[in-house]
């Protein structure tokens, strides 16, 4: 299963234009209407997932507890995304593309700030349901540790058993800690501009409400 977007990659190459920005992680798509068309993809991936994800725990009864607990939580996580963090996005993208909204007019570099949040929960999830397809694939059960069998050194020496450990992938912690540094750059920026558009926001309706009750003086 491929969720759509994730860390600066663009699946739909044909209508977006990448840039990359100082926080690394982030690209500005050409217009509103390509957004719309990433959160389409994006959101129907999603559903597909969890959809087949709810159609596993039918037959929680015969899978281990472990199975089932990452089912739950994996679908948990994907409808909160669905319902809080997308569903904002889809209104942002509208604002943006409703040129005569009184609301405080949303800039491409907001929908990309805020589509870097979105994506960095895409790629975790899209870890959890690549995960879940292993553990479907392989009938519910987890990996055994993997042995070498048992060999003689020689008369004198006991056998030995050699247990082989997995190899861990050779991390550059150098780079994963600027990677988490642009994340929290980008997490903390988008933040601090969704603020911003909802202060502006609920400005604009105060004032609104403020004219609406001097007519009703008059």
């Amino acid at each position: 299963m491929k969720i759509s977007i994730g860390n600066g990659q663009v699946t739909n190459e044909e209508v977006a234009e990448r840039v990359k920005n100082e926080n690394g992680i982030n690209f500005v798509l050409p217009d509103g209407e390509a957004y719309r068309n990433l959160l389409m993809e994006a959101r129907t991936d999603l559903q597909l997932a969890v959809d087949q994800a709810k159609n596993d725990l039918l037959n929680e009864e015969h899978m281990p507890e472990h199975a089932a607990g990452m089912l739950r939580t994996a679908i948990g996580k994907a409808n909160l995304l669905l319902d809080k963090k997308m569903a904002k996005f889809e209104d942002l993208v509208k604002n943006h593309l409703d040129q005569n909204s009184d609301v405080q007019q949303v800039k491409l570099s907001d929908l990309s700030g805020y589509w870097a949040l979105i994506s960095i929960e895409l790629k975790e999830l899209e870890a959890n349901f690549r995960e879940i397809t292993s553990l479907r694939e392989n009938d519910w059960k987890l990996p055994e540790s993997e042995f070498c069998p048992m060999s003689t050194v020689d008369e004198n020496r006991s056998d030995v058993i050699k247990k082989v450990r997995p190899h861990s992938p050779v991390i550059n912690n150098e780079k994963v800690a600027i990677e988490v540094q642009r994340r929290q750059i980008a997490l903390a920026a988008a933040k601090r501009r969704q603020k911003e558009l909802m202060k502006a926001e609920e400005e604009q309706h105060g004032e609104r409400s403020d004219n609406g009750e001097a007519r009703v003086i008059i």
